[in-house]
């Protein structure tokens, strides 16, 4: 009687348990696609991120940026541009106010610059994940005027933060 008891709450707390820790265990379906580059050994370097949570019916969108360089205090203007053919995408404005973004859209930055997006969030994500985005910074330096920084991207598709293989 005691060992029937015994067997019968175990089974009973496995089954509580994988119903409640089961879906959550995982974590959130996600997917993000980070772009980097540097150049001249430190000289400046750029990252561009989105990252997509889908909670439920909706997907909340973080799109993030740094841009570090030996030159900081010296730029003038930050764009995005695709690689290809120079086609302006963003600007992070050193004087501009931050527009407000659409609702389902984060957005961070590591220099406090504002995000102004005539791209859709769905052609930037493209773009960033075939590599055709670049970071022009604009200096007030004479013999450096533009330094361009080519991004390498690294997409992962959906899935669940630390789910088991």
């Amino acid at each position: 009687m005691v060992h029937r008891l015994l067997v019968s709450i175990l089974v009973l707390c496995a089954a509580v348990g994988c119903n409640v820790l089961g879906p959550n265990e995982c974590g959130t379906p996600n997917r993000s696609v980070l772009a980097q580059g540097s150049i001249s050994a430190g000289a400046a370097g750029a990252t561009v991120g989105i990252r997509e949570d889908q909670a439920g019916d909706s997907v909340r969108r973080t799109v993030s940026w740094s841009v570090s360089s030996n030159v900081k205090p010296r730029i003038t203007r930050v764009e995005l541009r695709d690689s290809s053919d120079g086609t302006f995408i963003a600007l992070f404005g050193l004087t501009k106010p931050l527009p407000t973004p659409p609702a389902d859209i984060v957005v961070s930055n590591a220099m406090g610059l504002p995000y102004d997006w005539p791209l859709p969030i769905d052609d930037l994500r493209r773009r960033l994940a075939a590599g055709k985005i670049v970071v022009e910074l604009q200096t007030d330096l004479p013999d450096r005027p533009l330094i361009r920084v080519a991004l390498t991207a690294q997409v992962t598709d959906w899935h669940r933060d630390r789910c088991p293989d």
